[in-house]
């Protein structure tokens, strides 16, 4: 065979378990993520694609740890999600339960108003005279908040 052809070969073949050898401990971190979170994809194209991201996310880590020295980022059930993916996923999911905590919070509001009109047209106070006058009876917030909840 040609000198320089084998050559050739040999540099190829080297730089490639190079490569694979560097990628090894990712790749391994990576199936040991999936098992840990129990994932797994539909296809092998999908499978290689969620790998790209996690290398990308770890890279990402280890920059921000590497300068950082008030937080540390690591590996968690996020780490095959693009950014994009995480906020339309999960920031709008925790949008929709604010809204949710808003609007319960507003009803009970309501409710407590509408107990208050209640009380204050319900408690009168006839007097010796026989004059009735409405009865305002204060209560503090805490205690209204509790007979409205259980």
């Amino acid at each position: 065979m040609n000198k320089p052809l084998i050559a050739l070969l040999t540099t190829v073949l080297h730089a490639t378990t190079s490569y694979l050898g560097q990628e090894d401990p990712l790749r391994t971190l990576y199936q040991e993520w999936k098992q840990k979170y129990e994932t797994r994809y539909t296809s092998q194209f999908e499978d290689e694609y969620r790998f790209e991201i996690f290398k990308q996310n770890y890279n990402y880590y280890q920059e921000v740890n590497s300068r950082q020295s008030n937080y540390t980022l690591g590996i968690n059930q996020f780490a095959t999600l693009t950014d994009e993916e995480f906020e339309s996923i999960y920031l709008i999911f925790l949008l929709l339960r604010l809204m949710n905590l808003l609007l319960h919070l507003i009803f009970l509001n309501l409710l407590i108003g509408h107990q208050k009109l209640i009380q204050l047209r319900t408690k009168v106070h006839v007097d010796q005279a026989g004059h009735s006058q409405p009865l305002v009876l204060l209560k503090p917030f805490s205690s209204l908040l509790r007979e409205h909840i259980s």
